[in-house]
């Protein structure tokens, strides 16, 4: 699985207030957020990809997959949210080890996708992803407007660069 995506996706766009992927083979799926990283920027850590976890908690966040960027969006008030993340780490993060593909993020997001289980029908809460809703705030809502580490006023101290899992 490593390097490429195994879903090819065509576009997103959201089914009501819920946000999904359209595949290539005529598969909708639903994309999902990693709750947690809710407590992360609030509390200014970062969470590892999920390839870098212990073996305990691994698997589960492993079922979830990154969607990948370059997805064609439709809507104009989703196309300005939509922006990307490289998995691939750098000498102080380590990359993602079994996922390294580029990943889509919807407002400061990283967003994921179930392969074996598209989700026409939504699951609330599945887990500690919950499904990409248009409601969902930009992280800066959750950890406030602070100063940067270089002293720019008004920058948000977000994890990163890459957030994981």
């Amino acid at each position: 699985m490593e390097g490429k995506c195994p879903v090819e996706f065509e576009s997103m766009f959201f089914v009501g207030k819920y946000l999904h992927g359209l595949s290539k083979t005529g598969d909708l799926y639903a994309f999902y957020v990693y709750q947690p990283l809710e407590s992360a920027y609030r509390d200014k850590y970062v969470i590892p990809f999920a390839s870098n976890w212990d073996n305990y908690s691994r698997d589960v966040a492993l079922h979830y997959l990154p969607v990948p960027s370059g997805i064609k969006v439709f809507g104009s008030d989703l196309s300005s949210k939509v922006t990307s993340q490289s998995r691939t780490g750098d000498d102080k993060f380590p990359g993602d080890k079994v996922r390294s593909w580029e990943q889509s993020v919807f407002q400061g997001w990283p967003l994921y996708f179930m392969q074996d289980n598209p989700q026409i029908e939504h699951v609330e809460r599945p887990l500690e992803f919950w499904l990409a809703e248009t409601a969902l705030g930009t992280p800066i809502a959750y950890y406030g407007d602070t100063a940067s580490d270089d002293g720019d006023v008004g920058a948000p101290d977000a994890p990163g660069p890459f957030i994981g899992p």
